[in-house]
């Protein structure tokens, strides 16, 4: 194999081999900036989320209990000093923006009951606005009584990250309450006393306020496999009605259709939704158990029963200022894997020409060479 050959297999390998480097390299880059991304995503809300909380256990909740969520509160003593409050704490948090307190109607939309802004501002909220552009998942925390971080999400104000913690009554904490393994017990209980004593009996029994499917707040009810209620011990005017497209809540989800589709998929499962607690009279977080036999799907939930949601604090930060602090966390790695790759670009290349040089005369030697030159004496 003559001399170029060999300098030709050569610069094909080191080509390969440094394609092979810079990917690898610029692969590491993205996975690396990936993970700091996320890692410092999760640092920030989580942060966010501690904010919130500290600030949340700072409310008076005697105070909190005297506002009426109307403009009525607008010059109260009880407003003006939660106001004062929330603007210092927002003073306190370079990066805040917003704080607020914030509170749901019977119909589930939410509202504003006091914010850290000044009157006079733009941005200020007056007590009772509503508040149409709010995302699902401030509905949720009032359902599930668990604290939340939502964003970025944009409306009237602006692009943010919020976090949102609920403030509950400790005295309407609900003890004794039903809870899910009680409700399995009761549809398993259900499901047997159907297959002994048949459907009419079954659904008379389940209808009976005083039967053996409704102790306290736990109860058995049963749609058909069209989503129609058969039986219901608590709200027999629901009996007849087809509740298929009906939301758990005004801006809910339609829970029974995940119902309906678990149950004809596997026969069985369980559903979390928010619906209106009997005993409180707000939305609670329910755990719903559920089984379907024959054109039957047999029912029975758990609420979480852990104290009325007085207001749910509210901390937002500005999302853009929060997304410049995501790419910082990427910009390392991104610079070390493009610095490692240009090394590597340039160490090819100049092996590539070093390569090259030596098999190829340089073209000084072949103008200067005089024709006269001797040849070389062979063997």
């Amino acid at each position: 194999m003559t001399t170029k050959a060999n300098a030709i297999i050569r610069s094909v390998f080191n080509t390969r081999l440094t394609a092979g480097l810079l990917l690898a390299i610029l692969t590491a880059g993205m996975v690396s900036g990936w993970w700091m991304v996320e890692r410092t995503n999760d640092e920030l809300r989580a942060s966010q989320l501690l904010q919130a909380r500290m600030v949340a256990q700072t409310i008076n909740l005697d105070r909190l209990k005297a506002l009426t969520g109307t403009d009525a509160d607008t010059n109260s003593p009880v407003y003006l000093r939660l106001k004062e409050q929330l603007a210092t704490v927002r003073t306190a948090i370079p990066q805040c923006r917003f704080v607020y307190l914030m509170g749901q109607r019977p119909n589930g939309n939410l509202f504003f009951f006091v914010d850290s802004e000044p009157t006079n501002s733009k941005g200020c909220s007056p007590a009772g606005q509503v508040y149409t552009e709010a995302p699902k998942s401030f509905h949720r925390v009032f359902g599930t009584r668990n604290a939340a971080t939502e964003g970025s999400y944009t409306d009237r104000w602006g692009n943010w990250i919020s976090a949102l913690v609920p403030i509950m009554d400790p005295q309407t904490i609900m003890e004794g309450m039903a809870t899910p393994k009680d409700a399995k017990a009761m549809v398993i209980k259900a499901m047997d006393f159907y297959r002994k004593n048949g459907r009419e009996r079954f659904l008379n029994e389940v209808n009976n306020p005083k039967g053996e499917f409704r102790k306290g707040d736990l109860y058995a009810f049963v749609y058909d496999r069209n989503m129609t209620y058969l039986a219901h011990p608590v709200n027999p005017e629901r009996v007849g009605q087809n509740c298929f497209d009906k939301k758990d809540w005004i801006g809910g989800r339609c829970y029974r259709r995940e119902i309906q589709k678990v149950a004809q998929s596997q026969g069985h499962g369980w559903v979390e939704y928010e619906y209106e607690n009997a005993a409180s009279k707000q939305l609670d977080h329910k755990t719903t158990y559920f089984e379907s036999a024959d054109d039957l799907i047999v029912c029975a939930g758990a609420y979480r029963g852990d104290g009325k949601v007085l207001a749910a604090l509210g901390l937002d930060v500005d999302a853009n200022a929060y997304d410049w602090k995501l790419l910082r966390a990427a910009l390392p790695p991104a610079v070390l894997s493009l610095t490692l790759a240009a090394i590597v670009l340039i160490g090819s290349t100049l092996l590539a020409l070093r390569s090259r040089m030596s098999v190829m005369p340089t073209w000084w030697g072949s103008t200067l060479k005089p024709r006269w030159w001797p040849r070389p004496a062979w063997p």
